[in-house]
C-alpha cells in the first residue's frame, strides 16, 4: 500500500517575518507514518517545519511544508504524478488567511514589517478554504481519503455528527474525531463496517487507522 500522510501546523504570514501559526504537533501523523513504514508500506510524509519533523522514519519519503499553499502545491502534485492508494489529511491546517491590516490611525499597514511605534493594530482574518475539500473536487484524487475533525465544546454524539457531515462533504472514507479537551487521549474513528464511529485510546489511533484502511482496500 502507498500512503501520502501530512502532519503538523501550517504558517500563514502576517508581514515577512511574522505568521499565525497553531499548536498542533504533527505526531499524530509522525506516529502513523513510522508505524505503516514498519508494516512495510510505501510512504511519504508531508510534514511541517517544526522541532518534531527532525524525526525522520527510516525509509520514509518526507517532503515539508509552512502555508497552507505549499501544502496544497505538494497535495496537487503528488496525486497528480504518483497518485498514492490512500491519502491520510492529519495536517492541521489554519482556518484562515490574513485580509487588511490597519494601523492605530486606520491606515493600512507595512506589510513589510509592522512597526510596533504604529500599534496598536486591527487585523482581518478571513476564512481560508479547506486543503481537504479540495483533494477530491479539484485535484481529482480517487484513492482512499482519511480526514480529522478537531472540536471544542461538543459533546461526543455532537462531535461525530460533525465528523461525518464533514466526511460525506469532503468524500472522505474515514474520519477521525478529537475533542479538543481529550485529544491527547483519546479519538472516534468512523464509519466502521457497522457505519459506527468507535472510540480509540490515542496510542492505538495509529494502528487503527492502518488497519481499518487496509480492509478498506481488501
Amino acid at each position: 500500500m502507498r500512503l501520502l500522510i501530512t502532519a503538523g501546523p501550517t504558517c500563514v504570514p502576517i508581514d515577512s517575518v511574522r505568521v499565525i501559526t497553531n499548536l498542533a504537533s504533527g505526531k499524530t501523523g509522525l506516529a502513523i507514518a513510522s508505524l505503516a513504514v514498519a508494516r512495510g508500506y510505501q510512504v511519504t510524509l508531508l510534514t511541517a517545519r517544526m522541532p518534531d519533523a527532525s524525526f525522520t522514519p527510516p525509509g520514509c519519503d518526507v517532503r515539508t511544508f509552512s502555508t497552507p499553499d505549499d501544502l496544497g502545491d505538494l497535495l496537487a502534485g503528488a496525486i497528480k504524478l504518483e497518485p498514492p492508494d490512500a491519502i491520510i489529511h492529519s495536517a492541521a491546517v489554519s482556518d484562515f488567511t490574513v485580509g487588511t491590516i490597519l494601523d492605530a490611525r486606520g491606515h493600512p499597514a507595512d506589510s513589510a514589517k509592522l512597526d510596533s511605534a504604529n500599534a496598536p493594530f486591527h487585523l482581518e482574518l478571513v476564512r481560508a478554504p479547506k486543503v481537504i475539500d479540495k483533494i477530491r473536487k479539484d485535484w481529482g484524487f480517487r484513492g482512499l481519503l482519511v480526514g480529522f475533525k478537531l472540536e471544542s465544546g461538543l459533546d461526543t454524539p455532537a462531535l461525530i455528527r460533525e465528523a461525518e457531515i464533514t466526511r460525506q462533504r469532503t468524500g472522505a472514507d474515514l474520519m477521525v474525531a478529537n475533542h479538543h479537551q481529550t485529544a491527547s487521549q483519546e479519538a472516534f474513528i468512523g464509519p466502521g463496517a457497522d457505519q459506527s464511529y468507535h472510540r480509540v485510546e490515542r496510542s492505538l489511533l495509529p494502528g487503527a487507522v492502518l488497519t481499518m484502511l487496509k480492509n478498506k482496500l481488501a
